[in-house]
């Protein structure tokens, strides 16, 4: 039940990200290192991870991962299969990751010689209608890599390595995440100052938080913690 939670998670944050690329904002957050947003009236804001925060999720990754590879089921057998176990295990029903794997290079090398052979005949100055052959014939290269690509990353989703993962950003989101909150006001015209604070004080609480807004820090979360600016 976990896993299939896990990997609803993931195709959300999928969704999101490619919602995510179309914003104006998308420049200005990079360039910024945060990204302010509004939801149900209060505002929050992701940044970048610190590198306190990158080593506290990593320990945290590293137990995660070694709790994960010891679990085992009631029989004794181990609860969850490694990549390289599933890569033998899926080899043994016929599906080969590896040949996927050299699809996709292949795919990829494809799509470098027609981007090659579109970039000559634009130099040349080559008919239009020649020219849109290529661009189609990269477009639909394009979409067979994301085909292949998306089998693959299916077929692994049950993984260890990528349910730590999940676990890693989820973590690491839970860290970066902040919310504007005004300060109080003590009378005679004295108040506190507004200030920007963590959301949750705990990972568990994180965990239990309104799914919604973990979405939203989530796939802005994303594009910092891999470092895209």
């Amino acid at each position: 039940m976990e896993e299939l939670e896990n990997i609803q998670k993931i195709e959300a944050v999928k969704k999101k990200l490619n919602e995510i690329m179309e914003l104006d904002a998308v420049g200005d957050f990079l360039k910024s290192n945060e990204f302010e947003f509004e939801f149900k009236g209060n505002k929050y804001r992701v940044r970048k991870p610190s590198y306190k925060a990158k080593q506290e999720a990593y320990q945290k990754r590293l137990s995660k991962y070694s709790t994960l590879l010891k679990e085992k089921n009631e029989d004794g057998t181990f609860k969850y299969s490694i990549e390289e176990d599933l890569l033998r295990e899926y080899k043994a029903r016929g599906i080969d990751i590896d040949a996927m794997n050299k699809q996709i290079d292949n795919l990829v090398l494809d799509k470098e010689r027609l981007m090659m052979r579109l970039g000559k005949g634009l130099t040349d100055k080559a008919p239009e209608n020649d020219l849109n052959i290529y661009r189609k014939e990269i477009e639909k290269t394009n979409q067979l890599i994301q085909q292949v690509a998306n089998k693959k990353a299916k077929l692994l989703e049950f993984s260890i390595e990528n349910q730590v993962l999940l676990y890693f950003y989820s973590y690491l989101t839970y860290l970066m995440a902040e919310q504007y909150v005004k300060g109080k006001d003590l009378g005679e015209g004295n108040k506190e100052p507004d200030e920007w604070k963590r959301v949750w004080n705990s990972f568990d609480e994180y965990e239990n938080a309104d799914e919604e807004l973990i979405l939203e820090f989530s796939y802005r979360a994303v594009f910092l913690i891999n470092g895209i600016s």
